[in-house]
């Protein structure tokens, strides 16, 4: 039954994933007057990109932990963002017909696709705040908005269940002042790190972004970054006390 259940929840992922990629707005003729690329076409540049997903879920299947089931879920969305970077890249770069974009644009395009805006000029992604308002309504009911202690529990409560949501897959660690955190350990880091390719850890700051969206609107939250040992970057959610 959970199994069932997954494996319907990783095809509405795909499916949302592939409904979201804006592959025409990269995917352009050269020619001004030139019909934009057709359906048809459209449906063949998300096949392909669905099968390199695939590929690359298959490669990386060390990195998801043992009897972790939402792992997979948080995997196949990495895989689709990278295997949809590198396919935009390729085909622009060796068709003809279409211009050449760079790889801000891709990224801008692939961070739609996961509901992270990522500006082609090279401002700080941010996801999609959809959990602004409850959080502030939940705020103002408990009080949070006005009492340290009140909001504390309230933000430690909100940490527990978003650790639980993401599973082993991530972990964190305390940072200053409590209740803030870092983490030490985040799939879609070291998937995007492993893959080694040029371009691909260009999207680890949409998934930090997809983080940090978890705590939109709660009262003196920030978000930073940090490298960790091994010299990559890692989120910290900072709150003040």
């Amino acid at each position: 039954m959970l199994q069932a259940a997954a494996r319907k929840a990783a095809a509405v992922q795909r499916s949302s994933f592939f409904s979201l990629l804006r592959v025409k707005d990269v995917l352009v003729p050269q020619a001004t007057a030139a019909e934009p690329l057709s359906d048809d076409a459209v449906a063949r540049v998300k096949e392909d990109i669905s099968q390199s997903a695939d590929a690359l879920i298959e490669a990386h299947k060390p990195l998801l932990p043992e009897n972790c089931e939402r792992a997979p879920a948080h995997l196949q969305m990495a895989a689709l963002a990278l295997a949809a970077q590198r396919h935009l890249l390729h085909v622009s770069a060796t068709t003809d017909e279409l211009n050449l974009v760079d790889a801000a644009e891709v990224r801008w395009v692939v961070g739609g696709a996961i509901g992270v805006v990522a500006p082609p000029n090279g401002e700080e992604p941010w996801a999609v705040p959809v959990n602004y308002v409850p959080n502030r309504l939940s705020m103002v009911i408990t009080g949070s908005v006005w009492f340290p202690g009140r909001r504390r529990k309230m933000v430690e409560r909100m940490l527990a269940n978003w650790r639980a949501d993401l599973g082993e897959a991530f972990a964190t660690a305390p940072a200053e002042p409590a209740p803030s955190c870092r983490m030490t350990k985040c799939l879609y880091t070291e998937f995007l790190h492993e893959a080694g390719d040029e371009h691909a850890e260009d999207l680890t700051p949409l998934f930090h972004a997809l983080h940090s969206a978890t705590f939109a609107g709660v009262t003196g939250f920030r978000a930073s970054s940090e490298r960790d040992g091994r010299g990559r970057w890692m989120p910290v959610f900072l709150f003040d006390s």
